[in-house]
């Protein structure tokens, strides 16, 4: 039996069909749609915590479809992005790998892109709840429940300002996609990084809340072009690597 043609380092053909791997790929795109969507209707602004009870119940009442409607969003967009995260620990594995001989900040992508879409998905889902009985709201429960909210947005905040750091120094140093999505990542980590400072003073307040929609733009960006580049690649690359094999053999 030839080594290389069976087990860990095959050299046989992907059995995952070309158009499955596209849609694979596309899959950071869904994501960046269904969340973009997801939060800008996720609740729209929350009461200041020191407003009245009355006010709470107003908001719930105003929001609690819409707020059901972009937790549905925000779930799907994370089943999107955990196959999106799969993808990217693929292709960064491999020019990674290339590039330095091991793989470290690929496992940080990885991880950190896994940390990131839970903690926004469960901040949006306790959106939603502290909505979701409308007139029928107990605004302290409501309100307690959106505080607690700061802290799955804190962790979105860690997880997503490790990978997009990992992607933008990996794509800068490999050159595995276009040199633009490394700054694009880069910028959006910092704006992750500057969402850690909202922990001193009001957090609805502070001049670093700007990290949050910087990041969050920076993401659902880097994300669609990431995913638009390793579609592409898909028949470029089995054609490579076919070509190569008529070489070897030839």
């Amino acid at each position: 039996m030839s080594p290389g043609r069976t087990g860990i380092g095959s050299t046989t053909a992907d059995p995952f069909p070309p158009s499955g791997q596209r849609m694979l790929a596309l899959s950071g795109a869904v994501f960046a749609v269904l969340f973009l969507v997801g939060f800008v209707i996720s609740g729209g602004d929350t009461p200041a915590y020191e407003a009245s009870d009355q006010t709470w119940k107003s908001w719930a009442t105003d929001n609690e479809s819409n707020s059901r409607l972009s937790v549905l969003l925000t779930l799907l967009a994370g089943f999107a992005f955990v196959h999106f995260a799969g993808s990217l620990r693929t292709t960064f594995g491999i020019a990674e790998k290339a590039a330095r001989g091991f793989k470290q900040l690929t496992h940080v992508i990885y991880v950190g892109g896994v940390v990131g879409i839970a903690g926004i998905v469960m901040a949006i889902t306790m959106i939603g709840v502290a909505a979701a009985e409308g007139d029928a709201t107990n605004a302290v429960v409501a309100r307690a429940i959106i505080q607690a909210g700061a802290g799955p947005f804190l962790l979105a905040s860690v997880g997503f300002a490790a990978m997009l750091s990992a992607a933008g120094l990996l794509t800068l140093r490999t050159g595995a996609f276009a040199r633009w999505t490394g700054i694009v990542a880069l910028i959006g980590a910092i704006g992750f990084l500057l969402t850690f400072l909202t922990v001193f003073g009001d957090s609805n307040d502070s001049a670093f809340g700007i990290g949050y929609p910087t990041g969050f733009l920076a993401l659902i960006i880097w994300s669609v072009g990431i995913s638009i580049q390793t579609s592409r690649r898909v028949g470029r690359d089995a054609s490579d690597q076919g070509a190569s094999r008529g070489s070897r053999t030839g």
